[in-house]
């Protein structure tokens, strides 16, 4: 009888990942970017947004759009429609900024998940 009962719970557990995978497929073959970083020239008012997203074809699975915000207010969105195949691959966009300012960027893949990084500008 427990031999039995334990070949149910193979089954059941087996038809649950099945499921699982047939209902989200994007979450199991696509994912966001791994790492995101960020760093400011004060010099020439340039912020460098450095995305980690390994992928097998930048041209269909790629990071799709990164949107700056400062101090909480959002002041860019750059959308793309394929990413660099060098990893990781870097963004910069001149935003001016002051000691003291904050800057929030979210890179996002186009297929699924996202990736947030924060700065605080230095004295």
């Amino acid at each position: 009888m427990k031999e039995k009962s334990c070949h149910v719970m193979r089954g059941v557990t087996a038809h649950i990942l099945i499921l699982a995978v047939l209902l989200f497929p994007l979450s199991t073959f696509a994912h966001g970017p791994s790492k995101v970083s960020l760093s400011y020239d004060t010099g020439s008012q340039t912020l460098a947004v450095t995305i980690k997203h390994n992928v097998s074809n930048p041209g269909s699975h790629f990071i799709d759009r990164v949107i700056v915000s400062k101090n909480g207010e959002e002041v860019l969105t750059q959308t793309y429609t394929s990413q660099p195949d060098v990893l990781p691959f870097t963004y910069t966009y001149e935003v001016p900024a002051a000691a003291g300012d904050t800057f929030a960027v979210k890179a996002e893949c186009n297929k699924f998940g996202s990736r947030k990084a924060k700065l605080t500008v230095a004295e």
